[in-house]
């Protein structure tokens, strides 16, 4: 039996550094002869198939979350966008042994989402909104083999974090802003909770960025080895 790759995602609120280690690792792994998968971006909307009219539908809000004010619908959506996507492209890559690697996947689905799930439904048990988001990447979605969340110093990040508010222009992250990302911060501890033999807590907080490409080199490379990925050679 011909030996299957590996799904590896990389989690965390935004600015916590994952998207720079994709970069980075992707390289390294092309370099130790893996053949490797980048999985599209979740905010890209480029596509011209299903994932890219998902997209745009959502960004119809200008919200940078994608929220719409409807946050079940917008649950669905995505949901289905990424079902699709691991059906078109992530399984045939994993059946060829490639290493696909997410900038984000499941674990951002359900943390994004249930920050406003719990705004909509107040009434509703926040654990019981949490297992149903869970369902939806139950069934239908490949689950990653590997999940490497970055933690940043909380405090000092949100000090210092500024989010794009258009025509390439800047600002502090609002009171509101902040509100959000800490809720995020709490769920993603959540799933790491539940998921502990999968997600990788890596702390990133006054790490270097060669310091923090040390550490997720550590832990993705030994992983792939054990997994017996094949290369290209």
């Amino acid at each position: 039996m011909k030996a299957r790759g590996v799904k590896i995602s990389l989690e965390g609120i935004d600015g916590s550094g994952k998207t720079t280690q994709l970069k980075l690792i992707e390289p390294e792994l092309l370099r130790l002869g893996y053949r490797v998968y980048l999985a599209p971006d979740n905010s890209d909307a480029s596509g011209k198939g299903i994932d890219g009219s998902i997209l745009r539908i959502l960004r119809k809000g200008r919200d940078r979350f994608f929220r719409l004010g409807y946050p079940t619908t917008e649950s669905l959506l995505l949901a289905a966008r990424a079902s699709f996507l691991d059906e078109r492209d992530t399984v045939p890559k994993l059946e060829r042994g490639f290493v696909v690697i997410c900038d984000r996947d499941i674990d951002t689905f359900v943390a994004y989402g249930l920050v406003s799930m719990v705004a909509k439904y107040p009434e509703r048990d926040e654990k019981d909104l949490f297992q149903w988001l869970l369902s939806l990447v139950s069934v239908g979605r490949t689950q990653p083999d590997l999940t490497i969340l970055f933690k940043p110093d909380l405090d000092t990040f949100l000090n210092r974090a500024t989010v794009a508010r258009g025509r390439g222009k800047r600002d502090r992250f609002s009171s509101k802003d902040k509100i959000f990302i800490r809720s995020v911060c709490r769920y993603y501890d959540w799933l790491a909770a539940v998921n502990t033999s999968r997600i990788r807590v890596l702390d990133v907080g006054g790490k270097s960025i060669q310091e923090v490409s040390q550490d997720v080199s550590a832990l993705v490379v030994p992983f792939i080895r054990r997994y017996n990925v094949p290369t290209s050679e």
